[in-house]
């Protein structure tokens, strides 16, 4: 019995002090960053992220704003309160995905209606439309070089996937006008 109340305290301890712990590093490494001001605006380095608040709403970019120097993007304005997000289904992989999702995010929080297609019927799936660049669209190509350019309606977007990754920071800070 006497090995019973040992064992339990022994547990009871461990798992206390495991609670602290975790507590104790959360509450570190939160005020662990560094602040890059770009703009006007100041955006937070945590963990390799750049964080940028604007009026509540959290913005994620892989990449420094300094880093997207590089990439060109000619004068651009959304013309229309509905987009598509259009990608090859042969070419969309996990970080297409992301790259897909950071833009969604950044028109959904300006209002923009924003629905995914496809550019080919070939792998689509059956709930997504079929679209072209004769709709206002964000297109999305695998790349070894990385670019923007527009192309009738559709702005494209190709990369590989740290080239797709920088573009979609770049069109990001543009769409919120930084």
């Amino acid at each position: 019995m006497n090995s019973k109340i040992i064992l339990t305290i022994f547990i009871a301890f461990i798992m206390v002090t495991s609670v602290i712990g975790f507590i104790w590093s959360s509450s570190s490494t939160e005020d662990n960053f560094e602040i890059l001001e770009y703009n006007n605006h100041e955006f937070k380095n945590v963990n390799g992220k750049y964080l940028l608040d604007i009026n509540s709403n959290e913005y994620i970019f892989d990449n420094s704003p300094y880093d997207l120097g590089d990439i060109n993007l000619d004068n651009f304005n959304l013309e229309s309160n509905k987009y598509y997000i259009l990608f090859d289904p042969s070419d969309k992989d996990l970080n297409m995905e992301y790259s897909i999702q950071k833009l969604y995010l950044v028109l959904s929080s300006l209002g923009i209606n924003v629905q995914l297609a496809c550019s080919k019927e070939e792998g689509c799936d059956n709930n997504l439309p079929i679209k072209t660049c004769e709709d206002y669209s964000f297109y999305f190509k695998k790349s070894t070089n990385t670019k923007i350019y527009k192309d009738n309606l559709c702005l494209v977007v190709e990369g590989n996937n740290e080239g797709m990754s920088k573009a979609i920071d770049k069109i990001n800070l543009r769409l919120l006008n930084i």
